[in-house]
């Protein structure tokens, strides 16, 4: 006989109930075990009965039907000496719904069986394939007790978290979830926790001048593209092409957009300034002869349009200011297709030496004003609480429970119109009627204080500074009253906090 086997838990309900189980080997036919022997259930000689080999305070009991690992301590005796382990299990999230045929998918009497997908993933930062999975499990370097379903207790360094419904309900949950959940753990947005923690050094926020330089930020006035009609021989003609944008487009046309070098004209939110009056003339044209005159060409025009206007090349044009504005290459320009190499080392060459000033350019950039090419930086100086050690020294020691209820209940408590029958609660775990009829009714809202004490101050600052009509009642319009008359008629919402509850 094996020391150690595989069996299948066929009955759990132990009278003696010390987590007894019956549980019958994969290798044995029981019909012909039955024959061999005369036995009575849950007695020493029954052939299928075996006891937890793990103390019962942390035994756990599996569901009929699941697998479990059988040890021997005597291998020649078949009765009496007989203890198990649940398992093994193929999920760390849901132990209840498997079943002996998935649980032994890893052994040598599961090799026909099929393997689930994974659930972690050491390519992702998180650790998980699914990231509605993230933090489902201890980290490696904590430890973790996992309840049968959704509740796990974690021991972290210095600190300890007991989690009550991590995981997504099975009685909440959607088609495409129950679906998932069979093989993946799907983390809840809702969750009952405690959590208790200590930090090595004692912190606080304190309030500091923090200063931040801001860039200016506008948007565009116009958009100069510029073309070159060949990259060879002589006698080139470069093209300037003035776009006057008459309305914004979202942020499409701000100097913060880091996309204006490929942002598109939208139709009906530009105007093309030239003297043609049609939709594609250029705004200015010049005739270079070689490379060096061509770059220098575009480089000077640029740099008058940014010093001067349009007005200085034709006074049929205004002479107002253009700025801010962006230069770019037309796309036809740009992205043309070359016949040799020559051609595309002097577009190169070209689009290089396209800037105004250092800084901005080469090919394209933002020109933000006659007087400052760059946007503007404008140091800002604020107040802001930053953590900082504090100045008492030592540990720091944090507690928190959170819930949508939370009731403090105790069951000596001072006479009072509401009681809760406390024999009457179910004496296993509070069920949810438990909860709405038994304790919610019967219980106080807690009293916010610091609402309480604005209010009171409000009452004060009346009384102390109030103003009367003649004979009349209290003058309306003094804003302590108006003060007092807002804060009363949201006083119930403000005043008590009917999500923590004290009997």
């Amino acid at each position: 006989m094996k020391i150690i086997d595989i069996g299948i838990c066929v009955d759990n309900f132990d009278p003696s109930g010390l987590g007894a189980i019956r549980c019958v080997r994969y290798s044995s036919w029981v019909s012909q075990q039955e024959k061999a022997l005369e036995y009575t259930k849950w007695e020493d000689n029954d052939l299928f009965l075996a006891y937890p080999f793990l103390p019962t305070n942390i035994n756990f009991i599996p569901e009929k039907g699941q697998a479990v690992k059988i040890i021997n301590y005597n291998p020649d005796k078949d009765t009496v000496n007989t203890e198990y382990i649940a398992g093994p299990f193929t999920t760390m999230f849901d132990y209840n719904s498997q079943t002996h045929s998935a649980q032994v998918e890893n052994t040598t009497y599961g090799v026909s069986a099929k393997h689930g997908p994974a659930v972690m993933d050491s390519t992702k930062a998180d650790g998980y394939k699914n990231p509605k999975s993230v933090a489902a499990f201890a980290k490696t370097t904590d430890f973790g007790l996992y309840g049968k379903y959704g509740s796990d207790v974690i021991f972290t360094e210095n600190g300890v978290q007991l989690r009550g419904g991590k995981l997504i309900a099975k009685d909440s949950a959607t088609t495409g979830q129950k679906t998932i959940m069979v093989s993946q753990p799907l983390m809840a947005n809702k969750v009952s926790t405690l959590h208790l923690k200590k930090f090595g050094k004692r912190k606080e926020y304190k309030e500091e001048k923090i200063t931040t330089n801001t860039v200016a930020i506008s948007d565009l006035s116009h958009l100069i593209e510029y073309s070159v009609d060949k990259f060879s021989g002589t006698t080139r003609t470069i093209s300037l092409y003035v776009y006057k944008l008459t309305k914004p487009y979202g942020g499409l046309y701000r100097t913060d957009n880091p996309k204006l070098s490929d942002v598109d004209l939208i139709q009906d939110y530009y105007k093309l300034l030239n003297l043609d009056g049609t939709t594609t003339g250029a705004t200015l044209t010049f005739t270079t002869e070689d490379t060096e005159e061509t770059y220098c060409t575009i480089r000077d025009v640029l740099k008058t349009l940014h010093l001067k206007s349009l007005n200085e090349f034709n006074s049929s044009y205004s002479e107002g200011d253009l700025h801010p504005f962006y230069f770019r290459p037309t796309s036809e320009c740009k992205n043309r297709i070359l016949s040799d190499s020559a051609q595309k080392t002097e577009r190169k060459t070209i689009f290089s030496k396209i800037t105004i000033n250092k800084g901005c350019g080469p090919i394209n950039g933002i020109v933000f004003s006659r007087t400052k090419v760059s946007p503007p930086i404008t140091p800002i100086t604020k107040k802001e609480n930053v953590l900082k050690d504090s100045n008492i020294p030592g540990e720091q020691t944090f507690a928190s429970l959170k819930s949508d209820k939370i009731y403090l209940l105790s069951t000596d408590t001072n006479d009072s119109g509401k009681t809760i029958d406390f024999t009457n609660l179910n004496k296993y775990e509070l069920s949810q009627e438990n909860y709405l009829k038994d304790i919610d009714p019967n219980t106080y809202s807690t009293v916010r204080g610091e609402n309480l004490l604005e209010l009171l101050r409000a009452i004060i600052d009346l009384l102390n500074g109030h103003k009367h009509n003649l004979m009349g009642p209290l003058v309306k319009g003094d804003p302590n009253y108006e003060r007092l008359m807002r804060l009363y008629s949201s006083f119930e919402n403000d005043i008590l906090n009917k999500s923590i509850r004290i009997n």
